[in-house]
């Protein structure tokens, strides 16, 4: 025996679940912060990470005879799988930007989602048979739900792509209109 988990060692089946499911949701959630440059936030979860790891594998290897400790460290890591995605579904890091083709010339688009307090920019352009409306919106990912109904209630025929874009920067000097990013382990200041 490498750890001695105590009273606990009668329920380490459901201990090496549960820290396998943590572990790696956490690892996740720590890829989240990297791939948005949170430097911070990506350590501290990384840090607890590897703690929850230390222990699910310490419990496994405790006995690789006992044959539920495996299949429950499988099913932990499969679990967490499902459990980080949905973490990452509700942090929704990241911005997107849609790109909509208004081919309705009743329909003034830009102006209704302007007047709905988004930020677009607006171009004119030539379709096959007709003038389009071309608007384009870099949003966070968290508004895109919102934004793609109102879209779809303005103009139900209009056509639209979202793509994922790294992060916006704005020579105004209100930068927080335009990012609006938390990173709950560091202030962000803008000078």
């Amino acid at each position: 025996m490498f750890f001695d988990f105590g009273f606990f060692e009668q329920h380490i089946g459901y201990l090496i679940f549960f820290a396998r499911v943590t572990d790696v949701s956490l690892g996740t959630v720590r890829n989240l912060y990297v791939n948005a440059g949170l430097k911070t936030s990506a350590a501290v979860a990384g840090f607890f990470q590897m703690i929850v790891w230390v222990f699910a594998v310490a419990g496994l290897i405790n006995d690789l005879n006992d044959l539920s400790r495996i299949i429950l460290y499988a099913a932990g890591f499969s679990t967490g799988t499902i459990v980080g995605m949905w973490i990452e579904e509700k942090i929704a890091l990241g911005f997107r930007q849609v790109t909509i083709m208004n081919h309705n010339d009743e329909i003034f688009l830009a102006e209704s989602l302007r007047s709905n307090g988004y930020n677009v920019t607006q171009m004119p352009a030539k379709g096959f048979s007709n003038n389009v409306e071309v608007i384009i919106a870099v949003l966070q990912r968290k508004e895109m739900q919102k934004f793609s109904h109102l879209v779809d209630e303005l103009a139900p025929d209009a056509f639209y792509s979202v793509e994922k874009v790294g992060t916006p920067h704005s020579r105004h000097k209100n930068r927080s209109a335009v990012l609006r990013l938390i990173d709950p382990f560091k202030k962000i200041k803008w000078h």
